[in-house]
C-alpha cells in the first residue's frame, strides 16, 4: 500500500563498473547480480559484454576464445544480439543451442547415454500401471512402445542430431529434455568436455538464472569451481523464477566466494506501481527497489468479481473503470490499436485462445504435449508451413493481387520450383509447370471466395490435393478418411483443421504479440503502459499456481520440495504487476468476493480506497 521512494537515474551505475572489475580481475571474480524488475538486467549484461571486450579482446583472440553469454529464450537471444555490435568474440545462444553444441562431438557417448536412458524408461514404464482403459494407461503403452522402438533402431543411427528451434521427431533426433540432461552430465564427469568449455569460453554470462535448468546451473557452478575454470557471471532474480526446471535454491547453491552485487533501481514503473512490487515480494526476501525520479504517481486498482461471472463482460467493465479512474482512454481503445492499447495477462495460453478467438486450431495441437513450445514459438512445422506458406498466399488472392500473388507461389510451391519449371518444357500433351499453378491458384480461390471465413480443412485439402504447397504428412493424413487406428498427433489435426481461416490470423497474431493478450510467465523482461492482470484458478485448469491461496481464501497447501503453491503464485504475481508502466488493474475471478478485497488489503498490498467489487 505504498508509494516507492525515488532516487536518481544513475543510483545502480556504480554496479555495472563493479561487474567489469570482476572481469579484469586475475583470477576474475565469478558473480551473482541480483536485478529486480525493470532494472535494466539486459542493459548491464550486454554493457558488460561490450566493455569486457574491450579490455581484453586481444587475449580472447590470441587464444583462439569467446565470450559465451546464455538466454532463456529465443527472443531474449536475438534482444542480447540486437544490443551488441557484430563480433566473433561473442556467442550469443539459448541454454538448449549452448548445451547442444558441447555434447555434438561426443556421438559415441550421447548413444551409451540414450541406450541406458531407454532401458531405465521401459524398466519404469513395465513396472508400472494405470487403470485399464484409461487415457494414463494408454499414455503409458504409447511412451513404452516408443521407448522399446527407439532402443531396437538404435543400432542404426549414425550419428543424432537436434535442432533447439524446431521439430525433433525422426529416430535420429534428441528432444530438449535429453540434451540438457546429456550436456549437465557429461560437464561434471568428463574431464576433457570441462577442459574444452574452459579453454574456449573464459567468460560465460547466464541470464534469467533463477530459471535456467537446474542441472546446467549445478554444472556450470561446478566447472567453475576447476582449475583454470571459466568465469561465470549470474543474471537474475530469484523472485522472478515461474519455471518448475529452474533451480529452487540457486542462492544457497551459489558459492560463499562469489561476489553478490545488486541493482536497486525499477527505471520501467510509476512508483506506485514500485511499492505493490516492494510489498508483494516483502514476505519472501526482503529485496526493495526504488522508483526512478520524476516517476512518481501512478495507478494501482484491484477488482474482484464472482467467479462464474461473464469474462468478456466483466472484462470490458474494468477498462471502462480503469479508463475513468486514470483518465486515459486508451484503456478502452479510443485512437488506439487494440493490441497497443491494453495488454490482458492471463495464466494459460488457452485462455487467450478462448477470449481471442482460436481455440478451436489451438487446443487440440496444445493437447499434445511434444508441440507445445513449437506451438507458442512459432517453429510447429505444420502452423509454420500454414503461417510462411498458405496465408500469403491467401492474403495475395483477397488482395486481387497479381504480382504478389506470383511472387508468393513462386517462393512456396514446388509446382514452380526450377526442377519443375525445368522438366515442363517441351513435354508434348501436358500442361506446363506455370499452367498446373494457375489451376492450381484458381481451385484455392474458389475455396476462399466461397466463405468469408473459409475452414481451414478446405483450404489445406485444395493446396494438397492440387499439388500446390507441400505439407507434413501427418497434415495430410488429417485431411483424408477418418481411421480407428490413427494416432493421437493425426486426431488432433483433424479437429484443428476444423477451425475458421480466421483462427489461423489470430494465433498467428498471438504469437507474434500482437493481440492484447499474453501469458503472464511470458512476458518476463517486456513492459506495457496498461496492463490488466486476470487471475483466475478455475480457468487456469492447473495446481502450480493458486490464486485463491495467495488472496487468502484457501489455506495453503504443504510441499515436500519446499516450494509451495503459495510461493510459485507470489512470484509469478510479481513478475505479472511489474510488467506495468503507468497503470495496473487487478481483476481476481474469486468465490468469496469480500474476504478476497479483505485479504489484499490485511497483507498490504492495497488501500481499501484501491479496491472494488465488480
Amino acid at each position: 500500500m505504498t508509494e516507492a521512494a525515488t532516487s536518481a537515474a544513475d543510483t545502480d551505475d556504480a554496479v555495472d563498473t563493479e561487474l567489469l572489475s570482476f572481469t579484469k580481475a586475475v583470477p576474475p571474480i565469478s558473480f551473482m547480480l541480483y536485478a529486480g524488475a525493470g532494472s535494466g538486467k539486459t542493459r548491464s549484461l550486454t554493457r558488460l559484454v561490450r566493455d569486457a571486450l574491450e579490455a581484453r579482446a586481444e587475449e580472447f583472440e590470441l587464444r583462439g576464445q569467446t565470450i559465451a553469454v546464455i538466454t532463456y529464450t529465443n527472443a531474449a537471444a536475438d534482444e542480447i544480439t540486437s544490443r551488441l555490435p557484430p563480433d566473433s568474440l561473442v556467442q550469443v545462444s539459448t541454454i538448449h543451442a549452448f548445451a547442444w553444441r558441447l555434447i555434438t562431438p561426443f556421438q559415441r557417448d550421447i548413444r551409451v547415454w540414450v541406450d541406458a536412458y531407454s532401458r531405465k524408461r521401459i524398466d519404469e514404464l513395465q513396472s508400472s500401471s494405470s487403470k485399464p482403459g484409461s487415457k494414463a494407461e494408454e499414455t503409458r503403452v504409447r511412451k513404452l512402445a516408443n521407448y522399446q522402438r527407439r532402443l531396437a533402431e538404435l543400432a542404426g543411427i549414425r550419428r543424432f542430431v537436434y535442432s533447439p528451434t524446431g521439430d525433433n521427431r525422426t529416430r535420429e533426433s534428441l528432444n530438449h529434455f535429453e540434451v540438457l540432461s546429456m550436456a549437465s552430465e557429461f560437464l561434471q564427469t568428463k574431464p576433457v568436455l570441462q577442459q574444452i568449455v574452459s579453454n574456449q569460453h573464459p567468460v560465460i554470462l547466464v541470464d534469467e538464472s533463477q530459471d535456467t535448468n537446474a542441472a546446467m546451473m549445478d554444472a556450470l557452478i561446478a566447472i567453475e569451481a576447476i582449475d583454470g575454470g571459466p568465469q561465470i557471471g549470474l543474471f537474475g532474480d530469484t523472485m522472478q523464477r515461474i519455471y518448475p526446471d529452474g533451480k529452487a535454491d540457486l542462492d544457497a547453491a551459489i558459492p560463499t566466494e562469489w561476489a553478490r552485487p545488486a541493482k536497486r533501481m525499477n527505471h520501467r514503473s510509476r512508483a506506485r506501481i514500485v511499492g505493490l512490487a516492494n510489498d508483494i515480494r516483502q514476505e519472501t526476501d526482503g529485496y526493495v527497489q526504488f522508483a526512478r525520479e520524476g516517476l512518481t504517481g501512478g495507478t494501482v486498482r484491484l477488482f474482484v468479481t464472482a467467479s462464474e461471472s461473464d469474462r468478456q463482460v466483466i472484462e470490458e467493465q474494468v477498462r471502462s473503470r480503469m479508463a475513468a479512474v486514470t483518465d486515459d482512454p486508451a484503456w478502452i481503445g479510443t485512437g488506439v490499436a487494440e493490441a497497443q492499447s491494453v495488454k490482458h495477462l492471463i495464466l494459460e495460453h488457452h485462455m487467450a485462445s478462448q477470449r481471442f478467438g482460436f481455440a478451436t486450431l489451438f487446443d487440440p495441437l496444445y493437447g499434445v504435449k511434444r508441440h507445445q513450445e513449437g506451438l507458442l514459438d512459432g517453429s510447429f512445422r505444420g502452423l509454420r508451413e500454414l503461417r510462411e506458406s498458405v496465408m500469403p498466399l491467401v492474403d495475395a488472392i483477397r488482395a486481387e493481387d497479381r504480382f504478389a500473388i506470383a511472387r508468393v507461389a513462386k517462393r512456396v510451391s514446388p509446382l514452380l520450383s526450377t526442377a519443375a519449371l525445368k522438366d515442363s518444357v517441351g513435354v508434348e500433351g501436358q500442361p506446363s509447370a506455370v499452367a498446373k499453378a494457375n489451376a492450381a491458384i484458381e481451385d484455392l480461390r474458389g475455396v476462399i471466395s466461397a466463405d468469408a471465413s473459409p475452414a481451414l480443412m478446405d483450404i489445406v485439402r485444395s493446396v494438397i490435393g492440387s499439388g500446390l504447397i507441400e505439407l507434413p504428412t501427418y497434415v495430410v493424413s488429417a485431411t483424408g478418411p477418418e481411421a480407428d487406428d490413427e494416432d493421437i498427433e493425426v486426431t488432433a489435426w483433424r479437429r484443428s483443421l476444423s477451425a475458421g481461416y480466421d483462427e489461423l490470423e489470430r494465433w498467428t497474431a498471438y504469437i507474434r504479440e500482437l493481440s492484447p493478450f499474453a501469458t503472464q510467465q511470458g512476458v518476463k523482461g517486456l513492459e506495457f503502459p496498461r496492463v490488466l492482470v486476470v487471475l483466475s484458478d478455475k480457468d487456469a485448469r492447473g495446481f502450480l499456481f493458486s490464486y485463491d491461496q495467495l488472496f487468502g481464501l484457501k489455506t495453503p497447501s504443504a510441499s515436500s520440495t519446499g516450494d509451495t503453491a503459495l510461493d510459485r503464485t507470489r512470484r509469478l504475481f510479481y513478475v505479472a504487476c511489474t510488467r506495468a508502466i503507468e497503470s495496473l488493474a487487478v481483476l481476481l475471478y474469486a468465490a468469496d468476493p469480500p474476504a478476497a478485497i479483505a485479504g489484499a488489503v490485511d497483507r498490504g498490498w492495497f488501500a481499501a480506497t484501491e479496491c472494488e467489487i465488480i
